[in-house]
This record gives C-alpha cells, sequence and structure tokens, in this order.
C-alpha cells in the first residue's frame, strides 16, 4: 500500500521513469445519497468491500498484503461485486497494482422550503438539497506510471472482459463473467478525461526548440 505521506513511493508510482512525467485520469462522480441511506450497515459495507471505519476488508484474507488472494477472500465473504474486489489487481511482477489518488468531495448548504407545512429550514449536506434530493458528489484524480492500469481497473469496475485483450498485462482473476462494480449502482460517473502530464524537462526542451 501507498504511503501517501513519502514522496518517493508517490513518485514511484505516479512518475515514468524514462520521461518524469506522469497520466492522469480525471473524473466527476455524482452520488445517490438518498438510495444510499436507505441501505443497511452490511449492504453499505458490501458495496465497498470494506467496514465502516475503512480500516478492514470484509472477508477473512488480507488482501491488501496479498492481492494474488483476491479469490481466497471472495470465497471467505469479501462481495465479488465491491469496488475492492473489482479494483485490486497485480502486475506482471506480482505486486499490487498502485495509483496515487486525489479526491474532492464537492456541494454546499441550500436552504429548502417545505410545500406541506410552508416553513424553511436548512440541512447540511455534502451536497445540494433540493427538495429533499441529495446532488452530491467527487472530483476524482489519479496518476500512474502506465496507462494500462487505468484500463484495466476501469474494465473492472465495468465488467468488461479484459482477459482476452490485446495488450492486457494483468492477472483479470477470472475476469470473464460480467460483474460490474456496486459503486456505480449508487455513483454515476458525469465525466471523464485521460491526460499525460510532461515533466518540467520536457516542457522545457519543447519551449527550446526552433519552431
Amino acid at each position: 500500500k501507498i504511503n501517501v505521506a513519502n514522496p518517493k513511493e508517490r513518485a514511484r508510482t505516479a512518475l515514468i521513469p524514462t520521461t518524469g512525467g506522469s497520466y492522469v485520469l480525471a473524473q466527476k462522480w455524482r452520488h445517490d445519497l438518498n438510495a444510499f441511506k436507505c441501505l443497511n450497515k452490511h449492504e453499505r459495507e458490501s458495496v465497498f468491500g470494506k467496514t465502516e471505519d475503512g480500516l478492514s476488508y470484509l472477508g477473512e484474507v488480507d488482501i491488501d498484503n496479498n492481492p494474488e488472494y483476491i479469490q481466497k477472500a471472495i470465497m471467505s465473504g469479501l462481495p465479488k461485486e465491491s469496488h475492492v474486489a473489482r479494483v485490486i489487481g497485480m502486475n506482471p511482477d506480482c505486486t499490487k497494482i498502485e495509483i496515487v489518488r486525489q479526491s474532492l468531495p464537492y456541494g454546499n448548504i441550500e436552504t429548502v422550503i417545505t410545500p406541506e407545512a410552508g416553513s424553511v429550514w436548512k440541512k447540511m449536506f455534502y451536497g445540494q438539497v433540493t427538495r429533499n434530493h441529495v446532488s452530491a458528489g467527487l472530483y476524482f484524480l489519479a496518476y500512474v506510471n502506465d496507462p494500462y492500469i487505468f484500463n484495466y481497473m476501469l474494465d473492472r469496475m465495468t465488467g468488461s472482459n479484459v482477459f482476452n485483450r490485446k495488450h492486457n498485462r494483468y492477472n483479470t482473476y477470472g475476469n470473464n463473467e460480467s460483474t460490474s462494480d456496486d459503486v456505480m449502482k449508487y455513483s454515476e460517473c458525469l465525466t471523464g478525461q485521460f491526460y499525460y502530464v510532461p515533466s518540467l524537462q520536457q516542457l522545457d526542451a519543447v519551449a527550446k526548440l526552433d519552431m
């Protein structure tokens, strides 16, 4: 697992050794918090594959340090449709696939007029409230040194079959079944872009070109 406080580990994961640049995935997600709040605790934990405090995986296998045991974790209680089960994978050298991520929830406080009582009241969410409908979401950024990591994770989340893809380089854990990520039942990806971010050395080289 990446130690986000360690710049060397972040650089190792995000930066391309030969160029110093990085591949970036930018997404905007909108959550259906009303639907998610209707789930009980067990159902909410099953969506993510983790306990609500975020400290433990469901199942009886430490897949953080042993990603090759993902199938054993599923057999021991980790839902195969959970976010954890869909995106954890391994590199060709049997190390865990890693990304450097940054997330920012968006939303505000709105005043709502209830038509039944005619009263004005305020509620605070991580989102905008309109007649008891919560519109909230997340801006998500991820950085990697290999774009195939994004392909792998997105294919796993959407239930695509990455096993037979020409450039597949990862252990897909039998992803020939169309199992999608339960997170997408409660969160919709509104926008998504891929970027290549050049290093300062690359930008400097471009600036010196005789145009």
